[in-house]
């Protein structure tokens, strides 16, 4: 039979048997605090493991866009300037040919 032991019980009134059940009762509770910690740093460990992997895919991820814009910026820019030129090279003989037939 446990009862609670209080600060204003006299030391006369605790047996030892009392206090070996109290210490008993405490390294049991100590042990569970120690297993829940050991879980929660395998769970934190997990969890950690997972977001360095979806980081990981993120990264990768933006990497590609950026390099699809670059793309879309280059042939953004690059078509026009290509359409310009190859205007130029079809007018520019069409014209000399007017001018010599003037």
């Amino acid at each position: 039979m446990s009862y609670p032991l209080t600060p204003a019980m006299p030391p006369e009134d605790v047996s030892h048997r009392d206090i070996y059940v109290r210490l008993a009762e405490l390294g049991a509770k100590i042990d569970n605090i120690l297993s829940i910690m050991a879980e929660r740093k395998e769970d934190v460990a997990r969890i950690t493991k997972d977001l360095d992997a979806l980081f990981s895919r993120q990264r990768q991820l933006e990497t590609r866009l950026a390099q699809i814009a670059g793309i879309g910026l280059v042939l953004a820019v690059g078509i026009p300037a290509l359409a310009t030129m190859f205007q130029l090279r079809l007018a520019v003989p069409a014209a000399i040919e007017r001018e010599a037939d003037k």
